[in-house]
């Protein structure tokens, strides 16, 4: 099942990861790292690189805190998360062990999907949030492939009813400016990246 989406997992612990793959696979395709900038690289490749949708990351779920050569570094996931954000395509999820408002409300504003604190990541409740958020980004993606679908069909039946002479240059700069509009709705959407607010 090549198509199954794929899930990036950025924690320092070993044995969270390992829970978090026997909840997800077989169901989705899991990536992950113990490593701070090896997430922050592989998230930046991906976004780059990943020029098929489905080689590209559905979901990343980052730990918040991390331990860099014996020292804690507890916004180290904020770091990840500035880098999962760049990607319109992307839906991050910060799970974590130590409750900090402060770092919270920095990663909801950045545009993180949900924030879940660590106890809850073996519960149905977390899983079902992952699953959420996977359902969200397919759809997001589904719905920016169609729109630039119809941006293009719209500029190539635009350009043959020109070509045509079917229409005058009046009814051209409308339309042009109608393809404009089209354009830059495209552009919102990805900017936006399809987040909806954090509950």
């Amino acid at each position: 099942m090549p198509n199954r989406p794929l899930i990036f997992i950025a924690d320092d612990a070993q044995e969270a990861i390992a829970a978090i793959r026997t909840e997800l696979e077989p169901a989705y395709r899991v990536h992950s790292t113990l490593h701070l900038s090896e997430a922050i690289d592989t998230l930046r490749d991906v976004r780059i690189h990943g020029k098929n949708l489905t080689d590209r990351y559905a979901v990343a779920i980052i730990d918040l805190e991390f331990v860099v050569v014996g020292k804690v570094h507890s916004d180290a996931g904020i770091r990840i998360l500035e880098e999962a954000i760049k990607d319109p395509f992307l839906e991050p999820i910060i799970f974590t062990g130590h409750g900090n408002e402060e770092l919270a409300e920095r990663a909801s504003k950045l545009g993180m999907f949900r924030y879940i604190k660590k106890f809850e990541r073996n519960t149905e409740t977390s899983m079902a949030t992952v699953r959420e958020a996977v359902d969200f980004a397919v759809a997001h993606r589904q719905n920016i492939i169609e729109l630039k679908q119809c941006i293009d069909d719209f500029h190539h039946k635009m350009v043959l009813l020109s070509q045509s002479g079917d229409i005058n240059k009046m009814q051209f700069k409308h339309l042009t400016e109608m393809h404009k509009h089209g354009v830059r709705v495209f552009d919102g959407m990805l900017r936006a990246r399809g987040r909806r607010p954090t509950e």
